[in-house]
């Protein structure tokens, strides 16, 4: 974690990734501008005392930096599941993951022969989860960069003629690397 040079007795603050990847895509900017944009976009900005450390460091030509703070909290994403119950809770449908075809087709197959042949599409189940991620940022030397990420998902199901459809779910990560490969 990167932390904020701060004053005595003042709680240590930590920039964010999108303030790096901000900082990092507008470094050719005069501080001055680089602010008014970045509080035009609601983004935190690196302060002025830090920038020449961070930039030397980010790109690899210093193997340290003071404002690295160790000890730091990371903090993990967790995932959401959304589950949802019968009326008489004998059965729980849980949200899949891309196997949207492959349950239809379980499902499918299931009311066929419970229903003496005839199609009955009362009950299925589906739903998708989609991610992308890149890399945004990396040094000079190949030592450092900055990856991020984004999903989303959501489930659906019919059960005796209710429909059931879950909550979308999204996510955001990023990973910022450095060392040596």
């Amino acid at each position: 974690m990167i932390k904020r040079s701060g004053k005595d007795g003042t709680p240590k603050e930590y920039y964010t990734l999108e303030c790096l990847l901000f900082f990092l895509k507008n470094v050719q900017l005069f501080h001055p501008v680089y602010v008014r944009q970045a509080a035009a976009e609601n983004i935190p900005v690196v302060r002025r005392p830090d920038r020449k450390e961070l930039l030397a460091y980010l790109n690899g030509d210093t193997s340290t930096s003071t404002s690295i703070d160790k000890s730091a909290p990371i903090e993990i994403p967790t995932t959401v599941k959304h589950v949802y119950e019968e009326q008489n809770q004998q059965e729980v449908v849980k949200k899949p993951r891309l196997e949207l075809t492959a349950q239809l087709r379980r499902n499918q197959n299931q009311n066929l022969q419970g229903a003496g042949g005839g199609k009955d599409l009362r009950n299925f189940a589906a739903g998708f989860n989609a991610g992308v991620g890149t890399r945004v940022w990396e040094s000079k030397k190949k030592d450092a960069s900055l990856d991020l990420g984004v999903s989303y998902g959501q489930g659906f199901a019919r059960q005796n003629g209710h429909t059931f459809k879950s909550e979308p779910t999204f996510g955001l990560g990023g990973t910022f690397r450095w060392g040596r490969k």
